[in-house]
């Protein structure tokens, strides 16, 4: 046979070879196929082949194991099938869920015990809140920590509302006494006997609030403590004048706040030469003999004040507040401080492009302040006590106000920045003296007993209902003008006039001048 010729048999034969494989596979699928609208099932992968001249997709039926949340996801109500039957993920109690997932294209179920709870077929996250306070129902205001737990409750009188209890309402209004324990010596006072006093002469005159000055910056404290640092006053301190004062309040259901420093301690500025605040050449600032001023932005202070708070509360768990006095930066107001390295420090690394003493500087530098507030706030609730400040709120000549903004980049106190605290005090106390405007601008027409209404109306407009108001009044003397037992009776009854209680200065002044009188004619007008 020639060449060509067997060339052209082989080429035959392997035509045929191929038709009949083809037409075999061919066969085959139409025997084991289904066509379905059009479609045959029940081949591999979808494709496309021939019968009877027009082209079908093929697909699928074989029985799979689908898991709608990929898994074991217990905080995902989800499902699985198994060819047309569906298993949905269910509680089966109140804190177990039945989740189902596949293994092996096999239906598997787990019972998990769901830490917080299950509903809807999937377990409860873990409850997050933001903290703050908040109206815990219609009648009570308390602060709700990140966990959603609450503490120091507080029953509002008249009803919490838009988180803070109505206006003229709290747990109940302050009638508040200032009492500084040094004043009483070489007057034949034990601990004991001048905390009786005390709380008896509260109890008569309708008082039911004592700000006790518990620790004085240069001698130390009127209570008994060994934390670094500090010291233990020689005189009430080493009596345990605190200590005694509870005692005697609580037996008359009379409160006691500790009144404390916010940055002047004197032993500690001793020992940490570098924690004081600086002028801008590097000095010590020291605007008068009995200041100390450490910087607020230094986070060594910021954490010795922390333990200085957590002492105090461990120590007298009894107490039922503490304040935070007259906390300042700049005592002059002239933006000469502060300039501690480490204040410099944190400001440049927060405005790189800033300058020391500019605009953004002057609001940096009182951060450092409201963080020390913050500290104590957080201290006093960590503890379920409350949380009281207090600081003057200047006045301009006109008789009105000064914004919280010029308060803050004057004396690096900032009123606002800590109303807007998420923490907020329980208490924000202005003082609002009349005669100390009239000193400081020698104007006795505009500044008067009755310039006290204004300013608390004001003072109220301020606060916003972000806290409870109470206005501080004295009988103190400034410069030339020293009040009237009348005139202070009058101030006293403006500053309790709208707001959430008033206090005054102090026990010893108005034992002095006999204005016992006055200070019940208004505080038993209050419930």
């Amino acid at each position: 046979m020639r060449d060509k010729e067997v060339g052209t048999l082989v080429i035959l034969i392997l035509a045929i070879l191929i038709f009949s494989f083809t037409f075999s596979n061919f066969i085959n699928i139409r025997i084991t196929g289904n066509v379905v609208n059009g479609g045959i099932t029940g081949f591999g992968t979808a494709t496309n082949i021939i019968i009877s001249n027009y082209w079908a997709p093929i697909t699928y039926s074989a029985v799979t194991c689908y898991d709608s949340d990929n898994g074991k996801d217990y905080y995902i109500a989800g499902y699985i099938t198994i060819g047309s039957t569906r298993y949905d993920d269910l509680c089966t109690s109140q804190t177990k869920l039945r989740e189902y997932y596949c293994f092996n294209n096999n239906k598997k179920y787990v019972n998990f015990n769901c830490p917080y709870g299950c509903s809807q077929g999937r377990c409860n996250t873990a409850p997050t809140c933001t903290a703050g306070w908040k109206c815990k129902d219609t009648s009570t205001l308390a602060y709700q920590n990140t966990d959603c737990t609450w503490t120091s409750l507080t029953p509002c009188t008249y009803g919490c509302l838009d988180n803070a209890c109505s206006q003229g309402s709290s747990i109940e209004i302050i009638k508040g006494m200032r009492f500084d324990p040094s004043y009483y010596y070489n007057k034949g006072y034990s601990a004991a006997t001048l905390a009786a006093k005390i709380a008896s002469d509260a109890q008569t005159n309708g008082v039911n609030t004592i700000f006790m000055y518990s620790y004085n910056p240069t001698y130390g404290a009127f209570y008994k403590t060994t934390y670094q640092d500090t010291a233990v006053e020689g005189g009430f301190g080493s009596q345990d004048m605190l200590k005694e004062l509870i005692s005697a309040a609580h037996a008359k259901n009379i409160k006691v706040v500790a009144w404390l420093p916010v940055n002047n301690f004197k032993k500690v500025w001793d020992n940490h030469a570098d924690w004081r605040e600086k002028t801008k050449s590097g000095t010590d600032y020291k605007p008068a003999t009995d200041l100390y001023l450490l910087s607020p932005l230094h986070d060594s202070f910021q954490t010795w004040y922390q333990g200085f708070l957590n002492d105090l509360l461990t120590t007298y768990p009894g107490i039922d507040g503490i304040e935070a006095a007259e906390g300042v930066i700049d005592w002059t107001w002239d933006w000469s401080v502060d300039y501690n390295p480490v204040a410099n420090q944190k400001y440049l690394a927060a405005y790189p492009s800033g300058t020391l003493g500019d605009a953004n500087w002057k609001i940096f530098r009182a951060s450092g302040m409201t963080k020390l507030h913050q500290i104590l706030i957080q201290v006093a609730h960590s503890k379920s006590k409350q949380a009281y400040v207090v600081q003057t709120w200047s006045s301009k000549s006109d008789g009105h106000l000064m914004l919280s903004s010029a308060i803050r980049d004057g004396s690096g106190f900032d009123f606002d920045g800590i109303m807007n605290l998420a923490d907020k005090p329980n208490y924000i106390a202005a003082e609002l003296i009349w005669q100390e405007q009239a000193s400081n601008y020698n104007n006795p027409t505009i500044f008067t007993p009755d310039w006290t209404k204004q300013a608390t109306e004001e003072f109220i407009t301020n606060v916003n209902k972000r806290t409870n108001a109470i206005v501080h009044v004295e009988l103190s003397t400034f410069g030339a003008y020293t009040p009237t037992n009348a005139q202070f009776q009058t101030s006293l009854q403006h500053a309790l006039t709208g707001t959430q209680g008033a206090d005054f200065y102090d026990h010893n002044l108005v034992e002095t001048k006999a204005a016992w009188p006055n200070v019940k004619a208004v505080y038993s007008t209050v419930i």
